[in-house]
Parts: C-alpha cells; structure tokens; sequence
C-alpha cells in the first residue's frame, strides 16, 4: 500500500505503509529485506567525472542513503566524494548523483526520469505507563542510527515507525535534476513552454506517475 504525500510547490511523494520497530527489536534484522534495493551485492562499475572507473559489488542502502560495496578485505563500504563520480551502475540500473543518489528509470539525450528511493523515520514513541507508546514528534538531529543521511538516537524504550519513501526526478542533458512538478518542468523548459501548455491542456499527469513522467519528458527538446 502506498500513501501519496504532498510538500510544497506540489512535489509529490509516494510513502509505502509504515512498519512499526518494537522497543528492544533489532532493526537491522527485521528490515534485513528491506533496507537494500537488491537481493545482494551485485556487479557494478563507477565511471568518475575524469573518466576513471572502478567495478566491485555494489548494492544501494535505502536507510542510509548510500551506495556500498564490498572492498577487498570483504568488509561493507559506503562510496564517498560523490561529486568525483558521474554515474553508478548496478546491474543493469544506473544511479546519478543529485540530492542524493537517483535511480534512472527512462529518458532521451534532453530529459531523463529517476527516482530516489530512502526509508524514512516517520515517528518515535516512547513507551510509557502500561508500556503504551506515546509519539515523541518527529526526528530532527542525532547519533545513533542513520535514515537518509541523518543520524538518530534511539532510546531503549522507544518503538520507531519508518516507511519507505519514493520521491521523483528529472534531469536535463547534463545530468543535473529536479524534483519532478509542473512549475519545476516549466522553468527549466522555458524553451519547451508551448509544447508542455499543449500536452498539459491534452493530459492529465501526475507527478508521482513514473508511466506519466515517462510519457511527458519523450516531448522535450533541448
């Protein structure tokens, strides 16, 4: 089940079911399937702006927002200076770098679409009386276990409620991206502005469609 949220500027974003981590759970192990986007490391090659590349196995932590690989010693790494790196690839996807790292779905040589795909910290609830939780608010800054770039600390007696959420992109000839909305696409496509009224008065599209992003980017022209 996906929950469709909106944040401003209409930027949708897609937020599956929450999953609710008990006080003293192992969030690792419960998650274990659905921390990374593959099954297992897989096969891969980084090709740096320089024109170096690198291949190892590679796989994309969606709690942390990281890229890793498995580095001679065996041990688990996350890729680091992500500006040096142009693109990743992982089996047969390909990742960008841009607010952190994007998955590409579809595109052409002008407009590309992609997603980034993180699991999200929703809620803390610290058990009380009666070992009732009771919601602690939402996360700001801390130490302790890292979502998508942020670390938190988490009290022993407190349940954790995280959903994965998918948030849509597109990128122009240069790989530099966007969040996908109208308003966004619009101003950087003024060159576009006639076709994309046209298309937007012939049809309906949602922003957090990949199907319907797909369809919309095919019409752009650099």
């Amino acid at each position: 089940m996906l929950i469709i949220s909106t944040c401003g500027n209409s930027v949708y974003a897609q937020m599956s079911s929450p999953i609710r981590i008990k006080a003293g759970e192992d969030l690792y192990q419960k998650m274990a399937k659905e921390i990374y986007l593959y099954p297992a490391f897989m096969t891969g090659n980084i090709l740096f702006r320089d024109g170096k590349t690198n291949e190892a196995k590679f796989n994309y932590n969606m709690l942390n927002g990281d890229i890793q690989f498995i580095n001679d010693k065996g041990d688990t790494m996350s890729l680091a200076n992500e500006l040096t790196i142009k693109y990743v690839s992982i089996a047969k996807d390909s990742f960008f770098y841009s607010d952190g790292y994007l998955q590409l779905i579809a595109g052409n040589e002008s407009a590309k679409v992609a997603k980034k795909q993180v699991i999200k910290i929703m809620d803390r609830q610290k058990i009380g009386a009666y070992d009732q939780p009771s919601s602690a608010g939402a996360i700001t800054s801390i130490n302790s276990l890292s979502s998508d770039r942020k670390r938190f600390n988490l009290d022993i007696r407190q349940d954790v409620i995280l959903a994965k959420q998918v948030t849509l992109y597109i990128g122009d000839k240069y790989n530099h991206f966007f969040r996908a909305s109208k308003k966004n696409l619009l101003k950087n496509y003024a060159t576009n502005e006639k076709e994309l009224t046209e298309y937007f008065k012939n049809n309906d599209v949602n922003f957090y469609n990949e199907k319907d992003l797909t369809r919309l980017v095919a019409i752009l022209k650099d």
